[in-house]
């Protein structure tokens, strides 16, 4: 008896439909990319976002400077417990920035932290937290 003849498929094309799949993938996921990077938000849409938020985290929210408001409280702190010397707060173009001096917060050849200056780091991080 003659055994049945088996269907032999070629291998090399099995997939052949992948590579226009991925590469048609590729070619929406980089004209969604543009799209988004060359389209302006809507101020009013932009609005009602920076309401939400504000409605929902409390406090009020100035668009031209955000981070303002925060380092204006931040040197207040730093102005009340009398430590000019050794802490620094500025705006910068992505944030803020904090400089805080090793030798006053810390006993001298030790990594404790003194206490004194508990109080003062702990109006920080409410500022922060705020």
């Amino acid at each position: 008896m003659i055994p049945p003849r088996r269907h032999q498929q070629n291998e090399a094309n099995v997939d052949s439909w992948l590579m226009t799949y991925a590469d048609m993938i590729t070619l929406l996921l980089c004209f969604f990319i543009i799209f988004v990077a060359i389209s302006k938000p809507l101020e009013e849409e932009f609005t009602k976002i920076t309401e939400g938020m504000t409605k929902k985290f409390g406090g009020t929210v100035d668009l031209s400077t955000p981070f303002q408001g925060i380092v204006r409280s931040l040197q207040a702190v730093v102005e009340t417990h009398q430590v000019l010397k050794d802490v620094s707060v500025e705006k910068t173009e992505t944030g803020i920035e904090m400089e805080i001096s090793s030798e006053a917060f810390f006993k001298p050849n030790s990594a404790e932290l003194d206490k004194d200056k508990l109080p003062m780091l702990l109006d920080m991080a409410g500022v922060i937290r705020s």
